[in-house]
């Protein structure tokens, strides 16, 4: 919707028209925070389930996890950043402080999670890098009654 509209909002009749919807749009806003808020905490909630982090089909934990993070980013980023383009919301009032707060707080949650992802699998990737490199790469394996190679590869 702020796309649609641009400039046109710098038109005085329509910036009267559109003026009282600026608090339902602030309001989409808020709400859109909140539910990435709770995304926020389902992903959270399942890295210390048994199960691990919800990623995207076929990819590892940590590089799934970090790409998760990143499209959360660019969900709020998207909205945020045509809600700062509007010159005609006053970032005084309440609510528009409210959801301002709500971003960076949200901006500084992922950027931490994103630091401790990191951090994890810098600490750890020695040794799994080091116990992969002894294995040996082709190893035999029966299937069907027959032997044949199979590559050996480990889903870290």
């Amino acid at each position: 919707m702020i796309d649609m509209l641009g400039t046109l909002l710098d038109r005085p009749i329509i910036h009267k028209t559109f003026e009282p919807k600026y608090k339902i749009l602030i309001d989409m806003c808020s709400k859109e925070l909140d539910t990435v808020k709770v995304l926020y905490d389902q992903q959270l909630a399942s890295m210390k389930s048994p199960t691990g982090p919800i990623v995207n089909k076929n990819m590892p934990k940590v590089s799934g996890s970090l790409r998760w993070s990143q499209q959360l980013h660019d969900r709020i980023e998207l909205t945020m950043g045509k809600l700062q383009t509007l010159s005609c919301i006053s970032r005084d009032s309440p609510d528009t402080k409210d959801v301002f707060s709500k971003y960076d707080e949200m901006m500084n949650y992922i950027s931490s999670f994103e630091a401790d992802v990191f951090t994890r699998w810098a600490s750890d990737i020695e040794t799994i890098a080091k116990t992969n490199l002894e294995k040996p790469l082709l190893v035999w394996e029966t299937k069907d009654g027959k032997e044949v190679l199979k590559v050996n590869f480990d889903p870290e």
